[in-house]
């Protein structure tokens, strides 16, 4: 989990959602993991970790986006 998602989420009070990124992003590594391993090897392992945390990326932003209205200009 990444740190701005981890911070709103603990100001929140939002433990349950903590839990479920921290989860999903654990077991969509380990299941990445075992699939890619047998066809790729060691890059089938680095795949695995690179798409497993875009994947959490993605879910932190969902969850955090629900507690906390995020705006960004430049």
């Amino acid at each position: 989990m990444g740190n701005l998602s981890g911070l709103v989420l603990t100001t929140q009070k939002a433990a349950k959602e903590q839990y479920i990124i921290t989860t999903f992003g654990s077991v969509s590594q380990i299941v990445l993991m075992l699939i890619l391993v047998h066809s790729f090897g060691i890059m089938g392992i680095i795949w695995a970790y690179l798409i497993s945390k875009y994947l959490t990326a993605i879910l932190s932003y969902a969850l955090v986006k629900r507690f906390a209205k995020l705006s960004i200009s430049l």
